[in-house]
């Protein structure tokens, strides 16, 4: 498989569940007592286990609406996911969801996914290069991916 030139570098955000009561947690540290959700076979799931390194075993779910779900429905105090993934969620339906506690920083690249060798990839990245030169990727981020997860506070 080869992959495009990134067009999107994102962190990994905590989103607390609705009614979350507590004090939202200021640090890793702080998550370590609760009960965290990512999707399976993600960075948000080798978060939790490397760097979280969480008290109870985290629930991990099949894909982004089951995760979501289990949020909502209380069978997690927080998930964590890509920042930009969650804050968009947070933004289309923000009575289901808690407060931010912050973000992870880990620097992921997104990138457009070919077959090995793929004729397509070089004129991928030269629209890709053109939409970044001329401020259409900003816009298209600012207006789909509406909250500017760059402000969270860095859980450390």
């Amino acid at each position: 498989m080869d992959f495009s030139a990134p067009y999107l570098t994102v962190d990994q955000a905590v989103l607390m569940r609705q009614g979350w009561r507590p004090p939202v947690p200021s640090s890793i540290a702080g998550l370590r007592n609760l009960q965290l959700c990512s999707e399976r076979a993600t960075t948000g799931a080798r978060t939790i286990l490397d760097r979280i390194t969480p008290q109870k075993a985290p629930r991990l779910a099949n894909d982004p609406s089951q995760l979501m779900y289990d949020l909502y429905n209380d069978r997690c105090d927080a998930v964590v996911y890509d920042a930009d993934i969650l804050g968009a969620a947070r933004a289309a339906a923000p009575e289901r969801y808690g407060p931010f506690a912050g973000r992870i920083v880990t620097r992921e690249r997104y990138g457009i996914a070919f077959p090995k060798g793929s004729p397509l990839r070089a004129s991928v990245n030269a629209a890709l290069r053109t939409l970044t030169r001329d401020g259409t990727l900003a816009r298209l981020q600012k207006r789909w991916l509406s909250t500017d997860v760059s402000k969270l506070p860095v859980l450390r």
